[in-house]
C-alpha cells in the first residue's frame, strides 16, 4: 500500500517520471493478482503483506501455495 500511495501522489504532485517509474514495479506482480482468478490472488497479496487472511467464500478456493511463493520471490524482488 505505501508504494501505491507514493505512485498516487507522485502523479498528483505532478511528478510523472517518478509515478511511471514506480507504476512499472507493479507490472511483474499484475499478472499473479488473476491467474488464480479475482479476487484471490489479491487476498493472497494481502495476507503475505499481514493485512489480513486469505478466505474466500464458496466456490473460490484459496489460492495455491505455489502462487504465493512466486507472490513472494516478485515482492522480495522488486521491495514492493
Amino acid at each position: 500500500p505505501e508504494k501505491f500511495c507514493e505512485m498516487i501522489h507522485a502523479a498528483m504532485e505532478g511528478d510523472f517520471l517518478k509515478a511511471r517509474t514506480i507504476l512499472g514495479s507493479f507490472l511483474a506482480i499484475d499478472p499473479l493478482l488473476y491467474e488464480e482468478g479475482n479476487p484471490v490472488g489479491v487476498k493472497k497479496i494481502i495476507e503475505i503483506k499481514g493485512i489480513c487472511g486469505s478466505d474466500v467464500r464458496l466456490p473460490l478456493i484459496k489460492a495455491s501455495d505455489e502462487l504465493g511463493e512466486r507472490m513472494k520471490a516478485v515482492i522480495a524482488k522488486d521491495n514492493l
